[in-house]
């Protein structure tokens, strides 16, 4: 299944939840993750739309890790730069890498349901541990059905059994008509 990566809302998104807690990269990857299949489940898109990878500490956004690790590891990007800084802090006996916000989110590029989510996902993790969300991750069905290293189908969050309002069914459907415009289009 295509995903599309929509960078501004990635961008929101991150500056959102860095204005409610202290987050490092990590933690924005699971609290990213999170949304993306959260909203996924209940309405059949994700919202950042970016593509996850089961690393072993947890999914790891690909294109939102490359990104930072262009932006504030490597120095080869600075895209990033005018919207936060990643400074380090001494945390217990490790030093982690802290996003700083350095403008306020636009919320205009959401719908109001990913703004739900968003605001859900952000009060429900403030203040946890990076461990305690890795561990939340691991429980999860799209984590104990995709192999290390591989991509991690947002389909797997689907259960016809569960709350979710979006079958997969529908999805699958949707996602062949999303294809079959795409060949008559062109693209």
């Amino acid at each position: 299944m295509a995903t599309q990566f929509d960078p501004r809302k990635f961008i929101n998104a991150a500056l959102f939840f860095a204005k409610n807690d202290k987050i490092g990269i990590t933690k924005l990857n699971k609290l990213l993750y999170f949304c993306d299949f959260e909203h996924f489940r209940l309405y059949g898109r994700p919202i950042i739309g970016d593509q996850y990878v089961k690393m072993k500490a947890g999914p790891v956004p690909e294109r939102v890790y490359s990104i930072f690790n262009s932006n504030f590891r490597d120095g080869q990007d600075d895209s990033l730069k005018s919207y936060f800084d990643v400074k380090d802090r001494k945390v217990r006996d490790f030093t982690e890498r802290t996003i700083v916000p350095k403008k306020e989110p636009d919320l205009s590029c959401f719908s109001q349901s990913e703004i739900e989510i968003i605001s859900r996902i952000s009060d429900q993790y403030k203040g946890k541990t990076v461990a305690s969300l890795s561990g939340k991750s691991h429980e999860e069905k799209p984590w104990k059905s995709t192999d290390i290293l591989q991509k991690i189908d947002y389909r797997l969050i689907l259960d016809d059994k569960d709350d979710a309002a979006v079958s997969k069914k529908y999805v699958d459907y949707r996602n062949d008509q999303d294809e079959e415009l795409a060949k008559i289009l062109g693209r």
